[in-house]
């Protein structure tokens, strides 16, 4: 795991950008607010839903300059109302800000104006016809911080090149628009299937750089049909993420002083790798209101009783629970190798459907690994383990050296008070069968508690 993979858990509830997110329209699309509609989902969102810091967040290019009531039918011609609806995300629809024809100057400001506003770390663009065209000669130049570009129609102009990979779905008669991501993205391993052809970056690591061309026409494939196939095949991958020179979240920060392109990292499908995945709320006794997240293998349903490890996950200060599943890597890990995962709200928190968690720290901690004992019988008591971001890693050390005689073993990430103090006292807390195998990372970047270097 890659140390901008590492510190993007770090904080990132803080990630509620600033922008202007309710329904309705701009009275008149301008630089400074391009927004010509905006259909918000995003409110209905509840603790059963995906984490909201990384549903995909929509820019849709129209071919021209629309009313509002002409943005939300493209909206419904794209068929993304229940996909937003499932998601809990929302759509921008963008139009030339002269009202006439798109301007690679003034349209080129006006999206660097919604990198700025209405930042997302799932940002996705959609472009039809002459939004197809200014999207693939002008912005896809320009798209470090886009997860992913579906371009339905339209052209490119000639000698336009890019080094800043961005998977993209390619539906254009132009054979050129294609050969310009395949370019960009360094995507030259080719698989065929009858209604598309997708290329990859064959570089270890690059895999998520990756170009889908359709081969069918207007007629066999509607913009819906395109939408659709794109989700498929692109957009469900990855979403974006910038930790190298500062962090994303961090306030002020603005997109635009960070050109160089963001990290692609892989968003989570639950279902496609054979994990369900369900929020639990009840009381645990002795302590009260809980909340956990669940991220159970089918296959481990199916084990024999005491075969399957069990990893206990702590968010960082501040953070959503959902975050450790979304981003930590370990619900690919669980589902490889047959591990039951939870993530513990151990801080307490107030929801958005206002259900009240007080914290629940180490006793409630405890008292939902004897829950899960009891819930999952294929838990193998011996092999349960603790892992953690920030807050969360110091909780697991905490947690896991008071409690030696039932945690198996740590790892954890970028705990405030550095490596060297925590396993002074693990040290400290060895005895005759008594001890913890302890794995801690630090970032020698992070900006908040760099390791000290003892």
């Amino acid at each position: 795991m890659t140390h901008t993979t590492l510190l993007s858990f770090r904080r990132a509830i803080t990630m509620l950008f600033a922008a202007t997110l309710g329904l309705g329209a701009a009275a008149g699309a301008s630089i400074e607010n391009s927004v010509i509609y905006t259909e918000d989902r995003s409110g209905g969102s509840t603790i059963q839903d995906r984490d909201p810091m990384y549903v995909p967040t929509y820019l849709v290019y129209a071919d021209k300059a629309l009313s509002e009531d002409e943005a939300r039918k493209l909206i419904g011609d794209l068929g993304m109302m229940q996909h937003l609806e499932q998601y809990k995300s929302r759509a921008y629809v963008i139009g030339p800000v002269n009202g006439g024809a798109y301007d690679p100057k003034d349209d080129f400001a006006a999206f660097q104006n919604l990198l700025r506003t209405r930042r997302a770390s799932n940002l996705k663009i959609v472009a039809v016809g002459a939004g197809a065209t200014f999207v693939n000669s002008v912005l896809a130049k320009y798209a470090f911080a886009v997860a992913g570009i579906l371009t339905y129609g339209g052209s490119i102009d000639a000698g336009v090149a890019s080094d800043i990979p961005v998977p993209a779905y390619v539906h254009a008669s132009n054979a050129a628009v294609g050969k310009f991501y395949l370019q960009a993205n360094g995507a030259t391993v080719k698989t065929n299937s009858a209604d598309y052809t997708t290329y990859t970056n064959p570089r270890a690591g690059n895999s998520l750089q990756r170009v889908v061309v359709s081969k069918l026409n207007d007629a066999r494939e509607s913009p819906a049909k395109a939408f659709q196939n794109a989700w498929k095949t692109v957009f469900s991958r990855n979403y974006r993420l910038y930790m190298s020179r500062a962090e994303v979240y961090s306030q002020g920060f603005d997109p635009n002083n960070y050109t160089e392109p963001w990290e692609l990292e892989p968003y989570v499908m639950y279902d496609e790798l054979g994990m369900t995945y369900e929020a639990i709320h009840e009381e645990l006794p002795g302590v009260g209101p809980s909340l956990r997240y669940e991220y159970v293998p089918k296959k481990a349903l199916a084990a024999a009783p005491k075969s399957v490890p069990l990893v206990m996950m702590m968010h960082g200060n501040g953070n959503d629970p959902r975050i450790q599943g979304e981003s930590s890597g370990w619900v690919e890990v669980a589902a490889k190798n047959t591990i039951i995962l939870t993530s513990v709200e151990w801080q307490g928190r107030t929801t958005r459907e206002k259900l009240v968690f007080p914290p629940i720290g180490e006793k409630g901690t405890m008292a939902t690994l004897d829950r899960l004992l009891a819930k999952y019988p294929q838990i193998d008591p011996s092999r349960v383990y603790f892992t953690g971001l920030s807050a969360g890693a110091m909780n697991s050390f905490n947690y896991g050296l008071n409690n030696v005689n039932r945690i198996a073993g740590i790892a954890a990430a970028s705990a405030p008070f550095g490596p060297p103090t925590l396993v002074d006292s693990a040290q400290k807390a060895k005895g005759e069968g008594n001890y913890l195998p302890v794995y801690s990372i630090a970032g020698t970047k992070d900006m908040y508690k760099p390791p000290s270097g003892e």
